[in-house]
């Protein structure tokens, strides 16, 4: 992938320190391996010498950590950028393309695929440190042998206690880290599930980028770095120590009269070191493997392409181009074709179909499941993108250059909406709780949940309370052009009523235009046209609207 190319060649300093700094510590890792064998064979020793010994040992401790940092350093910020780049990309798609083809598949690659590309990516420079050391040893290993066990063996519960009291923490941070995953998942599913309604709401777009998405992010961030740290630390200490060990075993084979110190010494302390090498390359198979496959379905997402990283940066999220919310008078549907088609190849051709909506209008689309109605609603939103003919405003057509700003037009609550938390005024401010106060009374909701700092405090309401909780977040948007999906459907009776009766002349009155799709012919009468929607094609209703409405 390109993105990660870029960012190996932005980061080939560090990539370049970690490779060299392996390479050294493996020289170390010979260094100590002669240094301790001819020590063995000699049988002798002095004080330089093991000031020698014990500053190889810290060279190869620093150097060690210092390689396997900067591996891990670069392995998470890759993570972050990825994400990152995922997010901003998935903020401006196509809503058409996310429906299709993205969706859930974003969170699967967020949770799996991009943590093990991480993975994989940070045991490249581990491998060729390691496959250099196992080299060199294993040449040495032909000549030399044994070990002084009893001794060895203290040394190692020694060193092994520190290796755990660091794993307990490790497996904290783990868990924690483990818990704010669950937060990016549900962030980057609102990202789906909320994707019509971010389609047409630049402001709530905007606010729930930087309000949610990045400090997510950065969260996590800081937490993979933080539990990198640790992590490197104790794989260096692990591997680094084994040293340690055998030079206790050798200064205290040395003064034991009893034992020999020949081959056996120096053939136990390169057998014993070689199995962590040799274990790292057996154990990093699976995860080497799990990259290059994650790799491939990341790839197959078509986010990341060669401008990525550039188009990201420069993309606006808003228009330039608005569309005048205050003096529009008229909004047509003219001659609308579209032709959908699923993965499997079935799929269903909508229109020819026309519509005028004129501004402060109630209108009502009728018509049985599959006919339709919903799609006619995307493609009046601009979610779908029509095959044929054209959306105008006051006989302008719309097109890419001012499609963000002709959305900016509407609020909609669609019959599979996404309640977000935050309730967001006009110019996508925090709205203040005493100005819901009114509107939560009424929305019958005053009692279900609390308001604090603009934050709902649960959406985990009925149907019935969690649309009229989408509705009081219309109600503050302050949109021209409300579209309800059959919002009553989840309704009981009084409040029904209360709906068509109260509500909905009440929005009117304000000057709003109202786009409802609904199968209440009771309450029909409310609206200024009825029209049915029948195999994709809009045709006037069978439903006679009282005189007063037709004249």
């Amino acid at each position: 992938m390109n993105t990660i190319k870029k960012e190996i060649y932005n980061n080939r300093v560090s990539l370049f320190v970690s490779v060299s700094t392996g390479v050294v510590s493996s020289v170390f890792v010979i260094y100590l391996m002669l240094l301790i064998t001819s020590l063995v064979n000699s049988g002798e020793t002095f004080t330089g010498i093991m000031f020698v010994f014990f500053g190889s040992f810290i060279a190869l401790l620093v150097s060690t950590y210092i390689s396997q940092w900067q591996a891990a350093k670069f392995a998470t910020n890759l993570v972050y950028k990825l994400r990152s780049l995922l997010a901003h990309k998935f903020m401006v798609a196509d809503y058409e393309h996310i429906e299709k083809e993205l969706g859930s598949k974003v969170s699967a690659s967020l949770a799996f695929d991009i943590s093990q590309i991480s993975n994989g990516l940070a045991l490249l420079p581990g491998l060729s440190i390691r496959i250099i050391t196992i080299v060199f040893g294993l040449a040495y290993l032909c000549y030399q042998s044994a070990a002084l066990f009893v001794v060895f063996l203290v040394a190692l519960l020694l060193s092994l206690s520190l290796s755990f009291f660091g794993s307990v923490l490790m497996f904290k941070k783990i868990f924690v880290l483990r818990e704010h995953g669950d937060e990016i998942f549900d962030t980057f599913r609102a990202l789906s599930d909320g994707a019509k309604e971010l389609a047409i709401d630049e402001g709530r777009k905007q606010f729930f980028f930087a309000n949610q998405v990045n400090p997510c992010l950065e969260e996590a961030h800081s937490k993979e770095l933080n539990m990198h740290k640790l992590i490197t630390l104790i794989q260096t200490w692990g591997a680094s120590s084994l040293f340690l060990v055998i030079g206790t075993v050798v200064f205290y084979g040395i003064y034991m009269p009893n034992v020999s110190l020949e081959i056996l010494t120096s053939f136990v302390m390169l057998s014993l070191y070689l199995m962590q090498p040799i274990s790292f390359i057996l154990s990093s198979i699976t995860p080497v493997v799990t990259c290059k496959n994650s790799l491939n379905k990341l790839a197959r997402l078509k986010i990341y392409n060669s401008d990525d990283s550039d188009a990201t940066e420069q993309h606006e999220l808003t228009s330039s181009i608005k569309v005048d919310e205050s003096s529009w008078s008229t909004i047509e549907l003219k001659d609308v074709v579209y032709k959908y088609t699923d993965n499997l190849g079935s799929g269903f051709k909508l229109g020819p179909a026309s519509i005028k909506i004129k501004k402060g209008e109630v209108l009502i689309l009728e018509g049985g499941n599959g006919a339709g109605k919903s799609s006619i609603i995307k493609l009046l939103l601009g979610l779908y993108k029509a095959d044929g003919g054209g959306i105008y405003v006051d006989g302008k057509l719309i097109d890419s250059t001012n499609d963000v700003g002709y959305k900016g037009l509407f609020s909609a609550i669609f019959s599979d909406y996404y309640l977000f938390r935050h309730i967001l005024d006009e110019q996508a401010n925090i709205v203040p709780k005493f100005k819901l106060e009114a509107r939560l009374k009424e929305l019958k909701l005053s009692n279900k949940i609390e308001i604090n700092q603009g934050e709902i405090s649960t959406t985990a309401l009925s149907q019935g309370q969690r649309k009229r909780l989408a509705l009081l977040l219309i109600y503050a948007r302050n949109k021209e052009v409300l579209v309800l999906d059959e919002w009553a459907a989840d309704q009981d009776p009084s409040y029904r009523a209360y709906f068509y009766e109260r509500i909905i002349p009440e929005l009117k009155s304000m000057g709003k235009t109202i786009i409802m799709i609904s199968h209440d012919e009771k309450y029909f009468n409310i609206a200024d046209r009825v029209y049915k929607v029948d195999e994709g094609k809009i045709m006037s209703s069978s439903y006679e609207l009282p005189l007063s409405k037709v004249f």
